[in-house]
């Protein structure tokens, strides 16, 4: 069992630490360019829409339907794997 453990564990930081890794990049990029972000992205949303908070309230809107989708999707799966060793209600109450 300690095998077992050892791997979750090794294989857990084999993932954790070259994530973490590459956030700590993308932060200190975005810390030092933050300036020509923020311009770029208010250049193309004054382009794109007439009003410039368009651009914001889409990305918004986008995000949480992303999010309800995945929520919809884990708790179908939750269901899905929690019904596949059941029998049906109808033939529990029949044997008893």
């Amino acid at each position: 069992m300690k095998k077992v453990q050892f791997t979750a564990a090794f294989l857990t930081l084999l993932i954790a630490i070259p994530f973490t890794a590459l956030a700590l990049m993308a932060s200190a990029y975005i810390s030092d360019h933050l300036i020509q972000i923020s311009t770029g992205l208010t250049f193309i949303s004054h382009k794109l829409f007439a009003q410039g908070q368009d651009l914001i309230l889409e990305a918004e809107v986008s995000g949480m339907v992303a999010g309800v989708l995945l929520l919809v999707a884990i708790t179908f799966a939750t269901y899905l794997l929690g019904q596949k060793g059941k029998e049906p209600e109808s033939n529990t109450m029949k044997n008893k």
